[in-house]
């Protein structure tokens, strides 16, 4: 069975009451104080023979009526009895003298004699209220006794009121001026973020020369890259892109090698690059780039607008999530039927995966074939195929041994491991 916390409070207020009908039995103190939730609050009376009638008014709503039953009567109240005199309360048909006059001078209370110091005249007064012809003649009489005091008590209300309004207006100014010094805290760590956010754009850009300088150094000659680069243009014919109408988008351009060979054949190419020193040296040979983020720049250009994208050795950079939005905003730049060629190392070579792949600090984890030709598809891309390639790729691997020399089976195999294709590329279609 479920409980929940109404559930339960009831039942450690049910037990507490029990725990409170035994111990009038045994003349401990009984009386226990809740409050309007029925939540168990602190000892507030104990069980006596008389009372001042102050002490039991000074309960409220259900704690009254339950202590009332306990003072007088001894023993918690029976449902029916609660039910009514809370109703009556509520409703205003009773007040709080009248039901402990009632319970007082009941036979029940009676034969317990409990004495209530002050009770007898007001519970008088209220039994006779509550006759029809009399009432209002002692209610006004009542009244009329007690005029005299109603401006002092007026004046007391105004006075406290006064003193209230003061004190709030003192609380709200010193959670204003608070508030004030928390948002000109606040204010100053957004500021030093964006100047730390500034700073740190700053020294990447400072970075850009030192990265040309680097893959200057690990990529080799351009005549190399350029003869890497031929089975793309290849690709690229064969799918009718790469003209004005159907223009390709290269992302991560770095400095022009393929977008100057798509020149050189009759294509028109745009590139997207952060680097400001490749983007200078692509300006200076005439070639159309966007500076900033590959992402964020992408997001800006129109739908259908490129007959093909490509990516060369960019995607083995970016985050996870990152490549996965690349891939649609791909998707959303190509007309149908545009072709996306994304470029990676290839970590199905054994010496890629453990070690040249990781000459570039910039690299994030390898890509597998696999993998990254099952996202491509699964972004909406058709056709997707892998190329493996060696063109203009040296391999310095030695040659397999021969069958009969001994453990040429794991010889061979780890041999072929460092023989598999540098780079891969998967290569799809919008659909």
């Amino acid at each position: 069975m479920k409980l929940d916390a109404d559930s339960i409070m009831r039942e450690v207020r049910e037990g507490l009451q029990d725990r409170a009908a035994g111990a009038s039995r045994s003349g401990a103190a009984a009386l226990v104080r809740f409050d309007e939730g029925g939540r168990r609050a602190e000892r507030s009376l104990e069980l006596k023979e008389s009372y001042v009638l102050a002490e039991l008014l000074a309960f409220s709503d259900r704690t009254f009526v339950e202590n009332a039953y306990l003072a007088i009567l001894r023993r918690p109240a029976d449902e029916h009895g609660l039910g009514t005199r809370l109703a009556q309360l509520r409703a205003g048909a009773i007040s709080k003298v009248g039901v402990l006059g009632d319970l007082r001078w009941s036979a029940e209370g009676r034969s317990h004699g409990v004495h209530v110091d002050g009770l007898l005249v007001p519970f008088t007064l209220s039994k006779w209220r509550r006759r029809r012809l009399i009432g209002p003649v002692i209610g006004w009489l009542h009244g009329a006794f007690r005029l005299g005091s109603v401006q002092q008590r007026i004046d007391s209300v105004d006075a406290n009121r006064t003193r209230q309004v003061d004190e709030l207006d003192s609380i709200l100014s010193a959670a204003t001026s608070e508030l004030h010094g928390r948002i000109a805290r606040l204010e100053s760590t957004l500021g030093d973020g964006e100047r730390a956010k500034k700073r740190q754009h700053e020294f990447e850009r400072s970075l850009d020369p030192l990265y040309v300088e680097f893959e200057k150094a690990f990529r080799g000659p351009i005549e190399l890259i350029r003869e890497r680069a031929m089975p793309y243009i290849d690709i690229l014919k064969q799918a009718g892109v790469g003209g004005v109408q159907a223009p390709v988008l290269d992302l991560g351009c770095g400095g022009g090698d393929w977008l100057s060979l798509l020149s050189e054949h009759g294509m028109v190419g745009t590139g997207i690059d952060s680097n400001t020193t490749f983007l200078e040296r692509c300006r200076s040979r005439g070639l159309k780039v966007i500076e900033g983020d590959v992402l964020e720049e992408i997001r800006k250009l129109p739908d259908s607008s490129f007959g093909a994208v490509t990516g060369m050795h960019i995607a083995e950079h970016l985050p996870f999530t990152v490549l996965i939005e690349l891939l649609d905003e791909c998707a959303r730049v190509l007309i149908p039927g545009g072709v996306i060629a994304l470029e990676t190392p290839n970590p199905e070579n054994l010496q890629v995966a453990a070690l040249h792949f990781y000459n570039d600090p910039t690299h994030r984890n390898p890509l597998p074939p696999q993998t990254l030709e099952w996202l491509v598809g699964a972004r909406g891309f058709g056709d997707v195929e892998i190329k493996r390639w060696t063109i203009a790729r040296e391999l310095y691997v030695p040659e397999f041994v021969a069958d009969d020399v001994p453990g040429a089976i794991a010889i061979n195999f780890l041999l072929q491991q460092q023989r598999n294709a540098l780079d891969y590329a998967v290569i799809g279609r919008r659909a």
